[in-house]
């Protein structure tokens, strides 16, 4: 359990779900009565999923203090762009744990560069869909040689065969 192995001093705690009314998804109440039983709930909020931008705009309001060190539990590996010194990312689907070196280890960029590998690759979960036929190994090769997402399209003149041609394609949407 996360509480256990990272034994926090203030819990900020965000559930979210993929469902709203009266059949919603409750499934975080339990860990959220558990842990402000234990004393270490410093803020809860309820979301659904239909709140992308309030979700991550808490997330990023509760991680803005560098003197605390946050522990980010999910399986969404979108929040692995907020990953660092102070910030780990624990997915609950393997209880895997990433600090900055695990995000560069597992997606081949560091924290600040996933989204520009997931506009890259795409991302079936947040309906990215990504440029077509470029996955993890073209997106990492173009993010090192160019460095940012805005200067692989800058250059999207420059990048050969057919995944250049998609990439060409892919412009008009891509952020």
């Amino acid at each position: 359990m996360v509480e256990r192995e990272f034994m926090p001093v203030r819990i900020a705690v965000l559930t979210v779900s993929d469902t709203r009314g009266p059949g919603e998804d409750r499934s975080g109440d339990t860990l959220v009565e558990r842990l402000k039983a234990a004393g270490h709930v410093l803020a809860d909020r309820a979301l659904v999923r239909d709140d992308q931008p309030e979700i991550e705009a808490r997330l990023r309001g509760w991680i803005a203090d560098p003197g605390v060190d946050v522990v980010i539990s999910t399986g969404d590996k979108d929040l692995a762009q907020l990953v660092n010194q102070h910030v780990t990312l624990v997915n609950t689907m393997n209880g895997e744990k990433l600090d900055i070196a695990g995000v560069k280890a597992k997606f081949g960029v560091p924290p600040e560069r996933i989204v520009d590998y997931l506009s890259l690759t795409g991302d079936a979960v947040d309906n990215v869909p990504g440029v077509e036929k470029v996955g993890p190994k073209t997106a990492v090769k173009w993010l090192a040689e160019f460095g940012t997402l805005d200067n692989v399209i800058a250059h999207a003149g420059d990048i050969k065969g057919v995944v250049g041609e998609n990439l060409r394609k892919a412009l008009d949407w891509l952020p």
